[in-house]
């Protein structure tokens, strides 16, 4: 979802403005979830985002396209992050030393 980089100002903590080349099934799936988590844990966002749910466009699926498909993100975020709020559809992290 890069409307919520758009609508809330704040910087991407990933080059990735979107998601898909780390959710959809290809050859350099892989590639891109390693450059994705390396360039999370590198920029330690206050904020993580998993916009993968109801309502939301392309990638509303959790089982099958939320962030615990990918097992070291979903550790990744299980060991930093808090679920906060479930909003329209997208769930909302917040690092732990911020609660």
């Amino acid at each position: 979802m890069p409307v919520f980089w758009v609508e809330t100002g704040l910087l991407q903590a990933t080059r990735d403005g979107q998601a898909s080349r780390q959710i959809e099934p290809h050859p350099r799936r892989d590639y891109y979830r390693t450059r994705f988590l390396q360039d999370l844990v590198r920029a330690r966002p206050p904020v993580f985002v998993d916009a993968v749910g109801p309502g939301n466009f392309a990638y509303e699926d959790r089982a099958q396209d939320g962030q615990e498909t990918f097992p070291e993100l979903r550790d990744y975020i299980a060991n930093n992050y808090h679920l906060v709020r479930d909003v329209e559809g997208s769930r909302v992290y917040v690092r732990n030393d911020r609660l």
